[in-house]
């Protein structure tokens, strides 16, 4: 076997309050996309009943959803912008009209009155250096956060002829939400910006609070607001006296936070990789119920009753949650690679398999298609908080490269049926392979970073890409 440079790529949060209660409730439902062709990235979804509207590249979409097990496509309105960037980022519905943003692109008036052909009526912008990021619609106004403008008031009482109200000054605004006659803005400089009379030709500034990370979203549910702030989660202010809001607790999250829905109590947050249901019912101690790897990236999310919808990039992912505990079955590897293979020399690694969940996990088999590898023992149950250690073992026969897959077979209703990658030979990189050395350089700091010179340290990488 090689000898090992161990690099960690690692985000480690230490929180026990606040995952103690972690259960794997979502169970996926099905999955829906718009029937045309060309490029499809769906960014936003919005559910009205028995109807789901998304929207990103590829245009705008209605669908039937009054049987969640085969949704039916209904209509579809395609800005055909694809080539020149523009796309449809965020979306309001009222009635039958949807106010559809496209960032540099405007605001798109889109009527839906015949669903299966739904006609494109209106474009507004202010003007073209107005960039539009996120829409709330409150009554016949439109509050459109425009970045360094701050947030557009916009009278839509002629739904097909919005008509531009006034600016209310922010530094860089993100998103926002009402309550009253208060604007409470998500401003990635300032944080929570609270604005007073914003009904009026006079809104005034009342309060501005810092927020844990850069603020991008929000979102309120009774008298406590949800400001989505990227890498950091979310953070919660009671807002009961609306001009002073408190800051009450920091959600740090497993991901990045820049989307979230509140209802009933729950948070819904899209996290890029990863979906989370977090309950709030007692603001100061929020507990994570739910979280979901997503298949792409988690772009926007909703919730309607029991279903969670995600915008996972390539399709809208529906998930059930269900409150009653259930087992969670949990590998600590994500995959196993046996290096080079050498012919005639059995090998073995461990997993080790965690049931996260609060009933028994019930394994009925762990196999593979592969007559070279092997699982033991391959069945057993594991009590809840418990895990169990399987050897996987490699007999090889030749010096052939493998890529194969251990099967795990459970009562978990997530997953239950679990695919393991296995490596060995040339698709063999992974923890205990030598990693191949690389430069990087740090434009902003005007440093040069060579892997090699880092050996035996802890290294975290920080990507992060925006457009």
């Amino acid at each position: 076997m090689k000898k090992c440079l161990y690099i960690f790529i690692a985000l480690l949060f230490f929180f026990p309050n606040i995952y103690a209660q972690y259960q794997d409730n979502l169970v996926f439902i099905s999955s829906f996309r718009p029937n045309i062709t060309g490029v499809i990235h769906i960014l936003d979804v919005q559910i009205i009943g028995d109807r789901a509207y998304c929207c990103g590249y590829g245009g705008v979409s209605i669908f039937d959803i009054s049987n969640i097990s085969s949704v039916q496509h209904l209509g579809n309105y395609n800005p055909l912008r694809t080539n020149d960037g523009t796309f449809y980022h965020r979306m309001v519905v009222n009635g039958t009209t949807v106010y559809v943003i496209r960032r540099d692109g405007g605001i798109d008036v889109i009527d839906f009155s015949n669903e299966t052909n739904p006609i494109y009526k209106n474009t507004y912008s202010y003007n073209t250096s107005t960039c539009y990021e996120n829409v709330l619609l409150d009554g016949t106004m439109l509050y459109s956060a425009v970045h360094t403008k701050g947030v557009e008031v916009i009278d839509v009482s002629d739904p097909v002829n919005p008509q531009h109200v006034r600016f209310i000054s922010a530094n860089n605004a993100f998103a926002a939400a009402k309550s009253g006659n208060y604007l409470f803005i998500a401003d990635i400089e300032d944080g929570l910006v609270v604005i007073d009379s914003v009904d009026t030709a006079h809104p005034q500034t009342v309060k501005k609070v810092k927020t844990t990370g850069g603020a991008q979203f929000i979102d309120i549910n009774g008298n406590y607001a949800y400001v989505a702030v990227g890498a950091s989660g979310f953070d919660i202010f009671d807002i009961t006296t609306k001009s002073n809001p408190v800051f009450v607790k920091n959600y740090p999250g497993l991901g990045f936070c820049h989307h979230l829905v509140a209802q009933n109590n729950k948070v819904y947050m899209a996290e890029w990789d990863i979906a989370e249901i977090v309950d709030v019912s007692n603001p100061s101690i929020p507990l994570l119920l739910a979280k979901e790897d997503t298949k792409s990236q988690s772009m926007g999310i909703n919730a309607y009753n029991d279903l969670v919808f995600v915008a996972d990039w390539s399709h809208v992912r529906v998930y059930r949650y269900y409150a009653q505990p259930v087992p969670d079955l949990h590998p600590d590897r994500r995959f196993l690679s046996f290096g080079d293979i050498n012919s005639g020399t059995p090998e073995e690694l461990t997993v080790t398999i965690s049931n996260i969940g609060e009933e028994n996990l019930i394994i009925t088999d762990i196999s593979s298609e592969h007559l070279s590898v092997s699982a033991t023992p391959h069945s057993f149950t594991i009590s809840p908080g418990e895990r169990r250690q399987v050897i996987v073992s490699f007999s090889p026969s030749s010096t052939t490269a493998i890529k194969t897959f251990i099967i795990i077979t459970s009562n978990d209703p997530d997953q239950p049926t679990y695919n393991l990658p296995i490596y060995a030979g040339s698709e063999d990189f992974g923890p205990g392979d030598i990693a191949p050395d690389f430069v990087l350089y740090d434009a902003y700091n005007s440093k040069t970073y060579r892997l090699s010179d880092l050996r035996g340290k802890l290294i975290v990488f920080t990507v992060f890409a925006s457009w």
